[in-house]
């Protein structure tokens, strides 16, 4: 499907940070995310040898090695990896949990009980299945129901990437969608676009092929 995006202004990252005003002792996806870009929502989590990652837009980042913080503040993590973010398949980054948190550190969507229960791949989606939300678009982070009770329709996805119609705004970028029928993680949230589609953005069955062969074999952290 031939889309038209809108330049860089179609990054769903928002560049200024609401820090403070959410803390939780958990760190799961769909919470906020803060790095030298702006505020963004982190995505799934995983785990690639002893080490647990957070997978997040590549957009939301600025270089490897980049200290993230959680919104209260908390520095708990490093960036290990960046994608291009110039690419709707590859605007995907991974962020490295510093040791002393992994242990806060759970898979299950913030606000979406019992997932992801695994990916989704293009054989099991179809045309008009509802997705769900979970991150911190303006204005969606002013509230926890909010920011968790969001959804959004399936239109097309491959391998690589997915198009959607969905409620996810500015802040969301990075942040995870859930298919809902089965429970399983699809995307991350990464940029708007016009036509049939109003979000676009990777898979996460293309994240983890192309995490491998930067050589990062990732495992889902299941809710």
């Amino acid at each position: 499907m031939k889309r038209v995006l809108l330049g860089l202004a179609v990054f769903a990252a928002v560049l200024v940070p609401h820090q403070g005003l959410h803390a939780a002792t958990t760190i799961q996806p769909g919470d906020e995310m803060l790095s030298s870009v702006g505020g963004c929502t982190l995505g799934f989590a995983a785990t690639s040898g002893t080490a647990t990652y957070f997978m997040t837009a590549a957009h939301c980042v600025d270089k490897v090695g980049e200290n993230i913080e959680l919104g209260d503040g908390t520095v708990f993590g490093d960036v290990a990896v960046i994608g291009n973010a110039g690419n709707t398949a590859t605007d995907w980054a991974l962020i490295k949990v510093r040791s002393s948190y992994v242990s806060r550190v759970k898979g299950t969507v913030r606000g979406l009980p019992g997932t992801p229960s695994g990916y989704t791949t293009a054989g099991e989606t179809a045309l008009g299945d509802t997705l769900r939300f979970s991150g911190y678009g303006i204005p969606w982070f002013l509230a926890a129901q909010t920011r968790e009770t969001r959804y959004g329709v399936h239109v097309s996805d491959d391998a690589a990437t997915y198009t959607a119609i969905g409620m996810d705004t500015n802040g969301d970028s990075g942040g995870p969608i859930i298919h809902e029928a089965t429970g399983q993680a699809y995307g991350l949230v990464s940029r708007l676009c016009i036509g049939a589609c109003t979000s676009e953005g990777p898979t996460v069955q293309g994240i983890r092929s192309k995490a491998a062969a930067k050589g990062y074999s990732l495992t889902l952290k299941t809710g």
